[in-house]
């Protein structure tokens, strides 16, 4: 009885024994349905794949974000690591299994998040528990199945008609923050579909103009009543020399006591130019993608700067957050507590260029004595060094003579510093410069 209470309280996993090793569980309970996701994600992929702004959109956000590389680093130091240095994790992150590259595996995860507001990863172990693959999942074949105590019981994957039962802990779900749905994240697409709709209704009209209207819209009026044979003979004359797109800009001969009147709205008249920009804005701007970086608008190299500065504290260095603090929690937490995974934005343009210009600042301030090395590099968002504890007097350790008064030197402090993440935190490694 004594051990039957303990074990209802204290499940197996939290009393330090291994699970099984098997990803799909047999027996699932009855009476509990599974939760699938909770809007049409397949027409969000056919709005990505037939609107260009939405796919312009998206493509800029994925590209941006995976343009920033993923690395492992030490938990305690902050140090990067290499892939061997990290207990076959890092080696798994680079290729995740036999038939992508991370570049790819990231690439997709970050696509399907901004489609649909999800991703999911399946995480394959081996019979010594070991992390040995990762293999992406579509998200709309993927149904969640809610518990009481645990929030999720499983996972429940359907492909090519099978389905497949995973436990949580062998599933990573990528997600967006959901105010009406907790287990399900908000796609960003969902929100532009009205929009991408509305455009391609415009496309659709300006097609059959082009396609079935070689004259405008309209009717022949006479004052003579006409005949059924009559009519019916001016009705195919005038289709055959004046209908479809071959025959546009053909002269119309009307017979005797006839004029045309046109009818309906006119290409003209819909303003279908004015009408695509503001759909054009409202899509960019549903996702957070400034014009300028798309070549919609012209701008100068210091303000393209700041938009690119904005675009990317207020846009990629959250999501890179979101999508670090994730991979640490589901992964490296129980394959490899020892390390964390980061986003090396050191690596990025923007942060190169902000580190650049805040260096030279910050270099001549500690050959000035005016700060401590590892002061220094705080500022500029640098890991602090076993050595740094000391003015630039005290540091016996330079090969070469202080920067002049323009702050450049030719292989001095600016390269002992390591690359790290300008304006980076502890926990994601994604942020801003300094």
């Amino acid at each position: 009885m004594i051990k039957e209470l303990f074990q209802k309280f204290f499940p197996r996993q939290q009393m330090g024994q291994p699970e099984p090793q098997s990803h799909v569980i047999k027996d699932q309970s009855v009476g509990v349905s599974s939760l699938p996701v909770p809007f049409n994600v397949p027409s969000l992929f056919a709005i990505y794949k037939s609107n260009s702004w939405v796919y312009t959109a998206i493509n800029m956000m994925v590209s941006s974000c995976v343009a920033v590389p993923l690395k492992i680093r030490g938990r305690a130091t902050k140090a990067i690591i290499s892939p061997t240095e990290s207990e076959r994790i890092g080696a798994v992150l680079k290729y995740p299994n036999p038939f992508m590259t991370q570049f790819e595996l990231l690439e997709l995860l970050f696509l399907h998040l901004e489609i649909c507001g999800n991703a999911f990863w399946e995480l394959v172990t081996d019979e010594n528990k070991n992390l040995i693959a990762i293999f992406p999942l579509h998200p709309p074949s993927m149904e969640i199945t809610p518990d009481p105590k645990r929030k999720i019981r499983n996972y429940t994957y359907t492909a090519d008609s099978q389905e497949t039962i995973f436990k949580v802990d062998d599933i990573v779900h990528f997600k967006y923050p959901n105010p009406d749905n907790e287990y399900w994240g908000l796609a960003p697409s969902l929100l532009m579909r009205r929009k991408a709709m509305l455009e391609s209704k415009v496309d659709t009209f300006c097609e059959k103009f082009f396609d079935n209207d070689a004259t405008p819209g309209g009717y022949l009026k006479t004052d003579r009543i006409l005949s059924d044979p009559t009519y019916n003979r001016l009705r195919k004359r005038w289709l055959e020399r004046h209908g479809g797109g071959a025959n546009k800009f053909s002269l119309a001969i009307l017979e005797d006591g006839m004029s045309f009147e046109p009818s309906g709205s006119q290409i003209a008249e819909a303003d279908t130019s004015s009408i695509k920009n503001s759909i054009r804005d409202e899509i960019m701007i549903g996702f957070g993608v400034p014009p300028t970086l798309v070549g919609l608008s012209e701008a100068n190299y210091a303000s393209g700067r700041i938009i690119q500065a904005m675009f990317f504290d207020g846009q990629i260095a959250p999501r890179l957050r979101r999508v670090a603090s994730c991979i640490d929690k589901d992964i490296m937490n129980r394959f490899d507590r020892n390390n964390e995974s980061v986003f090396d934005t050191s690596v990025s343009p923007i942060n190169i260029a902000k580190l650049s210009a805040n260096s030279r600042v910050v270099a001549r301030l500690y050959t000035l004595n005016l700060m401590k090395k590892n002061e220094a590099r705080n500022l500029l968002g640098l890991s602090p060094v076993e050595d740094g504890n000391m003015y630039y007097t005290q540091d016996t350790s330079r090969k070469s003579p202080a920067p002049d008064d323009s702050g450049s030197t030719s292989s001095g402090e600016a390269d002992t510093i390591e690359g790290g993440d300008a304006g980076a935190d502890a926990e994601g490694g994604a942020g801003s410069g300094a």
